[in-house]
């Protein structure tokens, strides 16, 4: 008999246990998502934007990490485009990982310093 009360006393605190690390769990990942929505912005681009592309063959400390101005020749889908680079070549950007990721292409704002160290 008091085996069995000290067995059952085991299984409430495994329960009691649980149910705080999935409520802690749950708390933990809700921050996460919301801490990462923060910063992470939707890129979508349309035909004809200047965007500049991350190269990713560049090694070296003083190679060139990004190329560009590039432009935006056509829209595929909302995350799908062809870029021609200006130099002959087009680059297909998408959201998929084996061809050049979405995140490594960045709009192209001209500035006042941008204008003036070209002329």
């Amino acid at each position: 008999m008091y085996r069995s009360d000290c067995d059952q006393c085991a299984v409430d605190r495994l329960k009691s246990a649980a149910d705080w690390a999935e409520v802690h769990a749950r708390h933990g990942q809700e921050v996460y998502v919301h801490n990462y929505k923060l910063r992470s912005r939707d890129k979508h681009f349309n035909e004809g934007d200047t965007v500049i592309v991350l190269n990713d063959e560049a090694s070296g400390k003083f190679s060139k990490r990004w190329e560009g101005p590039a432009t935006v020749l056509r829209v595929k889908s909302p995350y799908s485009y062809m870029v021609d680079m200006g130099d002959g070549r087009v680059r297909h950007v998408t959201n998929c990982a084996s061809l050049m990721h979405v995140c490594k292409v960045v709009m192209l704002f001209a500035t006042v310093v941008m204008i003036l160290a070209v002329c």
